[in-house]
């Protein structure tokens, strides 16, 4: 196969995983801070969603997690400021639940062994953890967290 065809063919794959992980987004849901259960649409928490989502298409399903500044963990619904503290760090985990349907956990923790590559690991086998309790059931968690 020529070199041409195999990179339009990953132009088209990444144009589709893309719009894809767009979508996936858009159609993304957690409880308001009165417990109502609304559309995650700020624009912040969209990229979030994305990136994390193009991740996930692009390794065939593989749980990922991300590390997110103050501002874009405060972009999801029912984030307090007040109630995080400064030196929380939010990080994000997505993946697919039993019915192949997206899932993401949002998170605030604080961690620092002083070694960014411990603290990156520990972070993710957190997250790894809480993401897998709600991939364990199809939609979206009654009542709250898993």
């Amino acid at each position: 196969m020529p070199r041409t065809d195999t990179k339009q063919q990953r132009r088209r794959f990444r144009k589709l995983v893309d719009e894809t992980a767009r979508q996936l987004a858009r159609h993304c849901r957690d409880y308001s801070e009165n417990g109502d259960l609304v559309a995650v649409n700020h624009p912040k928490a969209q990229a979030v969603l994305e990136r994390g989502f193009s991740r996930l298409l692009q390794s065939q399903f593989t749980p990922q997690v991300l590390k997110l500044s103050r501002a874009e963990g405060l972009s999801f619904p029912r984030q307090k400021p007040s109630e995080i503290p400064q030196s929380a760090t939010p990080w994000i985990a997505v993946g697919a639940d039993k019915s192949s349907y997206p899932t993401y956990v949002l998170r605030w923790f604080e961690v620092s062994t002083g070694n960014s590559s411990a603290d990156r690991a520990i972070a993710e086998s957190v997250m790894f953890s809480e993401l897998y309790k709600h991939l364990q059931f199809s939609g979206f968690p009654v009542g709250g967290d898993a």
